[in-house]
């Protein structure tokens, strides 16, 4: 069943408020200069400008997390899906983290925001894993549930304790999630019944290319409104509302097959 005009009414009302929730709170007096560094300082801390003694420190990379909110607050009121709804709420619960936990992040570039910012990556990322393996039938929900919890205590662990490797633990998360994906192919024996996985990949793709050349200042204007990492945060933002979309008309494709199977019979 397609989202209906009221779930997208109410997706993108919710947005909004937060947007002005989020307006609200810029409005606050704090100095982060006070807070414990990301440690992107000095020198790696992305492109854009960082306004001093303001609220929200780089304007464009905060808000741009409003695409991640919208994404999020589609996914968890699209309540008609045949998709797992425990993985559809985890899922969107996730997204929604790093949408509030991204903009603290390049609000403050604090340590705890990077921490909230990058925690909300691995949710997202071993949720679509554990659902891969449930799919493949090599987990159960109850089994994949405790691994959810397990692995991601101790990556919350190591973002503290070595928060060096988080880039690099992000970069095998994300393969893992790509093989899982093609591992339910080989393991079910069936092909991709639509293209949207593989759209997903490609927007995350171009993000990434677009990431490094703002991290690595080959593109960059500090004080433009434009800023490449807040594209990274609008094609990830695609690229999980299509990953979504993926897992989402498979449910669905194999359901109708299931219910027109059991009609014949």
């Amino acid at each position: 069943m397609a989202i209906t005009r009221r779930q997208w009414f109410m997706t993108f009302l919710l947005t909004t408020l937060t947007g002005l929730a989020f307006g609200a709170l810029a409005q606050a007096n704090v100095d982060w200069t006070q807070w414990r560094e990301a440690t992107c300082f000095p020198n790696h801390c992305f492109c854009e400008f960082r306004r001093p003694g303001a609220f929200v420190g780089q304007s464009s990379n905060a808000w741009s997390n409003l695409f991640y909110v919208l994404v999020a607050y589609a996914i968890l009121h699209d309540r008609f899906a045949s998709v797992s709804k425990r993985f559809r709420i985890g899922l969107g619960a996730a997204t929604l983290i790093l949408g509030f936990g991204s903009w603290f992040y390049h609000s403050s570039l604090t340590f705890v925001g990077q921490w909230v910012d990058v925690f909300a990556m691995y949710l997202i990322t071993t949720a679509i894993v554990l659902y891969n393996l449930v799919r493949a039938r090599w987990l159960d929900d109850k089994d994949a549930t405790a691994v959810f919890v397990v692995v991601n205590i101790v990556l919350a662990v190591l973002l503290i304790v070595a928060p060096g490797a988080r880039r690099a633990l992000f970069g095998a998360s994300v393969a893992a999630l790509v093989l899982t994906a093609f591992a339910v192919r080989y393991i079910r024996n069936h092909k991709f019944s639509n293209p949207y996985f593989f759209l997903g990949c490609g927007a995350f793709l171009v993000g990434q290319i677009v990431w490094i050349l703002d991290s690595m200042g080959i593109v960059c204007v500090p004080t433009s409104p434009f800023q490449g990492h807040a594209f990274w945060h609008f094609a990830c933002a695609v690229a999980l509302w299509l990953i979504y979309w993926f897992y989402r008309v498979e449910a669905d494709h194999h359901t109708f097959v299931a219910l027109h199977a059991r009609d014949e019979d």
